[in-house]
């Protein structure tokens, strides 16, 4: 997303809009995991909403689906300075009992596990034990 994509528009039509289109994307079948749950913030932009039912009706699609969401660090490296997902929607994922997968999404050899002993610290902090790790299309879940 571009930041002339915000101007202008209603910044919580954009987040129900996004968060509609993860669920869309979850219920093709084609996927095992779901990466950049929250996406939308890259900017900054906030909703003025809360994004709790969105979060959750989404959270609860995706464990419905059985499929893992991603935590990245990629978001640190964004202008939002942020993990993906955020705090909020981590708690909401781990209540729900949705698993997690890792990734620096590195688009060059340079980024390749960009903070990940930050994430690593992260996911202890959040008493996260397991993450889970996929060959062609299996899912298996490793102790950290």
């Amino acid at each position: 997303m571009t930041r002339c994509q915000f101007e202008g528009r209603n910044i919580d039509a954009i987040y129900a809009n996004y968060f509609s289109r993860v669920r869309e994307i979850a219920a093709t079948g084609l996927i095992d995991c779901l990466a950049h749950l929250d996406l939308v913030k890259i900017h900054g932009h906030r909703p003025s909403a809360d994004i709790a039912s969105l979060a959750n009706e989404t959270l609860d699609f995706i464990r419905g689906h059985d499929l893992a969401i991603e935590l990245s660090t990629a978001g640190w490296r964004k202008p939002v300075n942020e993990a993906y997902p955020g705090d909020r929607i981590v708690k909401l994922a781990i209540e729900k009992g949705v698993p997690f997968t890792t990734a620096s999404d590195a688009h060059s050899h340079a980024q390749l596990g960009d903070k990940f002993p930050a994430l690593a610290q992260r996911m202890v902090s959040f008493g996260i034990q397991q993450v889970c790790v996929f060959e062609k299309h299996k899912r298996t879940q490793l102790p950290l």
